[in-house]
């Protein structure tokens, strides 16, 4: 239900300095024009002598949610918002998600290693982590593996493997498997659909059983919402299976 609220309207607004239209925020009526819509608050900013920039946050399945909304005393709308071609929504969620993430990583950031279940280190390290949200199904896991060793030895980043289960049972056992077999990533890396992987054979064990469980609790902790999820270890994150952007963030050319 949250993805179709989200089906998002495009709005063509010239921007123009907050501070020029401080008032218009102050009299929304958001309650009656956001009915049976339950969120909170977190920020409101005039974008016209007319329209407020509202960036709200909803709690979905998947965790807490950020949503943009633009209104008046008279509507108001869930969409982008776009000014000289750039999408001028996007810089906030994406200003929103930093901040958020940056909270998260300080709170549970000590966590993170307590979870790996499978390392890559670089010939030449400098210190620095790149961990990696994964479910042994996941296609677009898939897709960025034969990647991944190329991508640590250039960035010199450390590659840590962290299970966040999205496909079921079927992904938990084999994931448990893995664990239970002390695979590898490198390991992991050769196999793009894992289930062909020869260390998934056999039975689990409860020690692996545990990672997993840990690890799960853990991405819920972090609000993964889908894999691949990428975070640094200065708290950058990085969705899905974006190799530009993970090569920008890293400084891979």
């Amino acid at each position: 239900m949250f993805k179709k609220i989200l089906s998002f309207l495009v709005l063509s607004v010239a921007l123009i300095p907050a501070a020029a239209y401080a008032g218009v925020c102050s009299h929304l009526n958001l309650k009656q024009n956001l009915p049976a819509f339950n969120y909170t608050v977190v920020s409101k900013t005039p974008v016209s002598n007319k329209i407020c920039q509202v960036m709200v946050t909803v709690s979905t399945p998947q965790g807490v949610e950020p949503v943009p909304v633009y209104a008046t005393k008279d509507f108001a709308l869930i969409g982008q918002l776009f000014k000289d071609k750039a999408n001028v929504t996007q810089l906030v969620l994406a200003s929103y998600q930093a901040k958020a993430m940056k909270s998260v990583f300080k709170k549970y950031g000590y966590k993170l290693n307590k979870a790996v279940v499978a390392s890559y280190v670089p010939p030449k390290p400098n210190g620095k982590v790149l961990y990696a949200f994964e479910d042994p199904l996941c296609p677009f896991c898939d897709m960025m593996k034969p990647h991944m060793i190329k991508l640590a030895n250039e960035s010199h980043y450390t590659i840590k493997l962290i299970w966040d289960i999205v496909h079921g049972k079927p992904a938990f056992d084999m994931a448990t498997k893995l664990v239970c077999n002390h695979f590898t990533y490198k390991n992991y890396s050769q196999y793009k659909n894992t289930a062909d992987d020869p260390l998934v054979k056999g039975k689990g064990c409860m020690s692996g059983i545990k990672k997993v469980k840990l690890d799960e609790k853990i991405s819920r902790d972090f609000e993964i919402s889908g894999t691949p999820t990428w975070i640094t270890s200065s708290g950058k994150e990085i969705i899905g299976a974006n190799l530009p952007m993970l090569k920008s963030v890293l400084g891979v050319k």
